[in-house]
């Protein structure tokens, strides 16, 4: 996934884990256009991620994405979300929506 993006020219800043993630993104002195991250993940959740990005970089924007079933994803009804395993095509397809929504 992240040689796709890498060649579609998107900048990433990479991570194992939602504690690494978060440390990364703290110490980002840039922008930060999107977050791609898992609903369930080892040391964090997609969420508590997403928020605690958020209140360092308000300008991102978040995608998440999973493998549970749709029944199991109800709170994310209105969040951006791709099911895995990921259509490579379809993910590059949602993060341009994202940041259309961003820039336009």
């Amino acid at each position: 996934m992240a040689e796709y993006l890498t060649s579609m020219g998107y900048k990433l800043l990479k991570a194992h884990n939602g504690p690494a993630a978060l440390e990364i993104a703290q110490a980002h002195p840039g922008q930060i256009h999107v977050l791609l991250t898992d609903v369930v993940m080892p040391g964090m959740r997609g969420t508590e991620l997403a928020a605690q990005v958020i209140s360092h970089h308000p300008e991102a924007r978040i995608i998440y994405m999973s493998g549970y079933s749709e029944s199991h994803l109800d709170d994310f009804r209105s969040a951006e979300l791709i099911h895995k395993p990921i259509d490579l095509v379809l993910l590059a397809d949602r993060i341009r929506r994202v940041l259309n929504l961003t820039t336009g």
